[in-house]
């Protein structure tokens, strides 16, 4: 019985102070894709095929290192590891896809999911 209790508390503990959830994730970076290259050019869904496109990012917690991919029409997915992303400073990565239709930028910190992007190229 008293093996159960401190299972039960141990539990209760790990699920209270375990702080990732996607939720989380989500408010502590700031990612998005905008027709442009810099941190002038606005968040966007559509972009021109003849843009220059790229895919921000920003934390607002500690420096991390992130990975960025984008997910091509055609099925094809490229990605950027190991990217440095201080404390604060907006970073951003091109696009150079040129395929007309819907692409997918998925950023990750640590190997979790922290932010989803779909932007047109039309």
């Amino acid at each position: 019985m008293r093996r159960m209790l401190h299972l039960a508390v141990l539990a209760l503990l790990t699920i209270v102070l375990v702080p990732t959830s996607s939720a989380d994730a989500a408010n502590r970076y700031r990612a998005y894709v905008a027709c442009g290259l810099t941190a002038a050019a606005d968040p966007s869904h559509s972009c021109g095929i003849a843009d220059d496109k790229a895919a921000f990012s920003q934390t607002r917690g500690a420096p991390v290192h992130y990975k960025v991919c984008v997910k091509s029409p055609n099925g094809t997915r490229l990605c950027a590891a190991k990217q440095d992303a201080p404390k604060g400073k907006l970073r951003h990565n091109a696009i150079t896809s040129s395929q007309k239709g819907t692409h997918k930028v998925t950023w990750f910190v640590g190997g979790n999911l922290v932010k989803t992007w779909f932007f047109d190229v039309v």
